[in-house]
């Protein structure tokens, strides 16, 4: 669809008319900043992680469950978190401290954003474990960040701006990729 379409505007207006009486600082909104250790994620110990804490509701071979009453619609009660049907290598839940953001605050299955279940240290190593794990490719991932020096620093995929290689800016540690950043 094109960006300057009535279709577009009117999903723009109608996306503005939703939120326009939200309130601001919602407390618990959004996932908290997530503060990983400064050190490359272990992987190893990550597979350890998701066999006590993930694997009961994501499977053995991270694929999740679905729904018996759905008939095998893809419709899953835990998500596939790789494989084919997972997200794919371009999305968010891809880079390592993002997903260990949500993954602390929410997981295991009942968990309370403000009481983690899981240390940050098993959080950090469990996103890389499931980083390092195959799933769908997303086309045009050069393209993804047309301005390089914005791209995040637990970005899975080059092209980067810097001169850290990609095993560091999917595994980190990230510490170094940041302060490169502020210079």
């Amino acid at each position: 669809m094109a960006v300057e379409s009535n279709e577009m505007k009117a999903m723009v207006a109608y996306i503005y008319w939703l939120s326009k009486d939200k309130p601001k600082d919602v407390y618990g909104l959004l996932t908290p900043k997530f503060e990983g250790p400064n050190r490359k994620a272990d992987i190893k110990k990550g597979e350890e992680v998701y066999n006590g804490f993930c694997m009961s509701c994501h499977g053995v071979n991270g694929d999740g469950y679905q729904s018996m009453s759905t008939g095998g619609s893809g419709s899953h009660v835990a998500p596939a978190l790789w494989g084919a049907n997972s997200y794919n290598n371009g999305a968010g839940m891809n880079r390592l401290l993002t997903n260990a953001s949500f993954v602390h605050s929410n997981m295991p299955l009942g968990t309370v954003w403000n009481h983690p279940a899981v240390t940050n240290e098993d959080t950090y190593d469990v996103a890389a474990y499931l980083s390092s794990k195959e799933r769908p490719r997303m086309n045009g991932l050069e393209k993804d960040y047309p301005k390089l020096e914005k791209k995040a620093v637990d970005c899975p995929y080059p092209p980067y701006a810097d001169k850290f290689s990609q095993e560091q800016h999917q595994y980190g540690p990230f510490q170094p990729i940041m302060d490169a950043q502020k210079k």
